[in-house]
């Protein structure tokens, strides 16, 4: 056990280097390519970037089609050979087989062809969702999380029913995950597509499960070492998931705690390349194969080379000394460039346009969603502006709703639409243990004057008669209100016509996706004065693009305390949330121990 151990420890530099290969290539070379094919696919349509519902609509073109056809077809292929230079690797070593990297990867070529059988539709969905999303560090360094939407699972935590599905994904996930943890190595080893793959996981798992929980346990342990517990640590420490030597640098600069913690954070980066192949390394290492079937797999690996690849010139060229090296190099070159262009990203730090704001989405979680007890929840957090929904009724009414049909709230399945303002506002409301009536914007607002401000998303359910903006303008005109309110749709439409007609209020656009490539001349051709963005996308580089841009980013829907700081520390300058007496706290020590000095409206706000 000991000598396998110490044999195997020779085994992890050639994995680490085959690791950072593989995230180079996958995450510069493959991403570039989808990336080109994308940006062709778009010019096409005559689209520069598209956001929203309008990421569908270019889907279902033609050439979104091909393109989003293509793209799969080539994530796939990048993925499932990720897994195999790993396993084949490791199963070389198990085997005493002296194998170069040349053979690995002729061989990991060969086994795409498991990928023929129309159950690959489902190997492309265990990899590209159920891996990513389980979050148990089997996920392949082209895809390193997918995390469903907070405004999704918020949405559904709204209903009383939420909570105990929020509850069961992750449980269900995690079942599915272990039952189906020798799929890979069965479709790689034994040449199995990934339908016959997934029984061979389970047939394992009965046949000797004693051996499958004590993998399991193995399994948990690497994955706490190198993955949770330093998460855990750094959020101790910094309150934020951020893990980042740009955040260390921003706390301490070049002082003693600087250089502490920076190999402990290089540690965690090297150990983050490594966690998936270790991982994958015992899986490999206990799946069970027959006397047969071992012989079979050894011999179609040490043959294939030889019958096979042996003529191709390129095949040749790999893995002869200086050829190694040269690649070695380049790597190295590359993985340097990409060292450099994240200490550049960590340096250019854009100017803090204003104070980080709280918004408490649909006034707040103290009450029905839109009511005035909601917004009182937002008023009592001390939120600089409560978030509010606006449809207009059946007589063209501005009325403080989010849902087109009243199904979810009102246990009644009727619409907006079909009601006249009096009718709505007779309506009881329910949730979460609260009760509420719908508002007209007009009640709202002189409820609000005075104690907090408004942002006002403009929805359309289509059944308008009138036009909502100039309804809606009506309204606060009549309270001389215009310098309180915001304007806010994910209708970009919307956007530019309450920007055209009433240029002195700021309006905003909202978005939860995007595809294309977002830069600064798009951003700047936007006719928007701040922009909301869904969580998954307030990463580094979309904030400061934005930023940069001289256009104010708020994130949403944001409800826990962590993620918050960690999207300040990004650059965020808004919280929207449910909670926001949450997020009140978390800004205030965030502006508290940051000493950032922030501009006044007057030197980056454009008439």
């Amino acid at each position: 056990m000991i000598n396998q151990v110490k044999s195997f420890i020779k085994l992890l530099p050639k994995l680490f280097l085959l690791s950072v290969a593989i995230y180079i290539v996958n995450n510069y070379v493959v991403t570039g390519v989808i990336s080109f094919i994308l940006q062709f696919a778009l010019r096409v349509t005559g689209i520069q970037i598209a956001f929203n519902m309008s990421i569908l609509e270019f889907v279902l073109t033609i050439p979104g089609f091909i393109c989003f056809f293509i793209a799969t077809f080539i994530i796939t292929i990048t993925i499932y050979y990720e897994y195999a230079l790993i396993i084949l690797c490791v199963h070389n070593w198990r085997n005493n087989t002296k194998t170069t990297y040349k053979t690995i990867l002729v061989n990991a070529l060969y086994s795409l062809k498991n990928l023929k059988h129309i159950s690959s539709i489902g190997f492309l969905i265990y990899a590209f969702a159920l891996l990513p999303l389980s979050t148990l560090g089997l996920h392949s360094s082209f895809v390193s999380r997918v995390m469903i939407p907070n405004f999704v699972s918020g949405e559904i935590a709204k209903f009383s029913w939420g909570s105990i599905v929020l509850l069961l994904i992750p449980i269900i996930l995690a079942l599915v995950f272990f039952l189906l943890i020798y799929t890979l190595p069965a479709m790689i080893l034994e040449n199995q597509n990934f339908y016959r793959a997934m029984k061979s996981s389970i047939r394992n798992i009965k046949k000797s499960y004693k051996q499958f929980f004590i993998t399991i346990i193995i399994y948990i342990s690497i994955w706490l070492v190198l993955h949770w517990i330093p998460n855990y640590l750094y959020e101790q420490a910094f309150h934020s998931s951020i893990i980042s030597i740009g955040m260390i640098f921003e706390h301490y600069h070049f002082s003693w705690q600087f250089f502490l913690l920076l190999p402990i954070t290089i540690l965690y980066f090297i150990g983050n390349v490594m966690l998936m192949p270790l991982l994958l390394s015992l899986i490999t290492i206990n799946y069970r194969l027959s006397d047969n079937t071992k012989q079979a797999i050894n011999l179609r690996l040490s043959e294939l080379y030889t019958k096979q690849f042996s003529n191709l010139r390129f095949i040749k060229a790999i893995n002869t000394k200086p050829k190694l090296k040269t690649l070695c190099k380049l790597l190295i070159f590359i993985l340097c460039l990409a060292l450099g262009s994240s200490t550049y990203s960590v340096l250019r730090v854009p100017e803090a346009l204003h104070k980080p704001i709280v918004i408490g989405h649909r006034g707040s979680d103290k009450g029905v969603e839109n009511t005035i007890e909601a917004i009182q929840g937002a008023i009592d957090a001390n939120a600089e502006y409560a978030e509010i929904d606006i449809l207009l009724s059946k007589d063209g009414v501005p009325m403080v709703i989010h849902d087109t049909n009243l199904s979810r709230l009102a246990n009644q399945d009727v619409n907006v639409y079909d009601l006249t303002a009096a009718e709505l506002s007779g309506l009881t409301l329910s949730q979460n243990g609260y009760e509420g009536k719908i508002s007209t914007l007009d009640e709202v607002i002189t409820y609000c004057d005075g104690k907090i401000d408004l942002v006002i998303e403009l929805k359309l359910h289509g059944k308008e008669e009138k036009n909502l903006i100039d309804e809606i303008m009506k309204v606060v005109d009549k309270y001389d209100y215009e310098e309180h309110i915001m304007f806010l749709s994910l209708d970009y439409q919307l956007v530019e016509e309450a920007n055209t007609k009433h240029p002195s209020i700021d309006a905003g656009f909202c978005v939860f996706g995007e595809i294309g490539i977002l830069d600064s001349s798009i951003i700047k051709s936007m006719n928007i004065d701040f922009i909301f963005i869904e969580e998954s996308m307030a990463t580094a580089e979309n904030i400061y693009k934005f930023r940069a841009s001289w256009i104010p980013v708020y994130v949403w829907t944001a409800n826990d305390a962590i993620d918050m700081k960690k999207y300040l520390d990004a650059g965020i300058l808004g919280i929207v949330s449910d909670k926001p007496y949450i997020a009140r706290t978390v800004v205030d020590q965030f502006i508290e121990y940051t000493k950032i000095e922030f501009l006044e409206e007057y030197e980056w706000k454009l008439d």
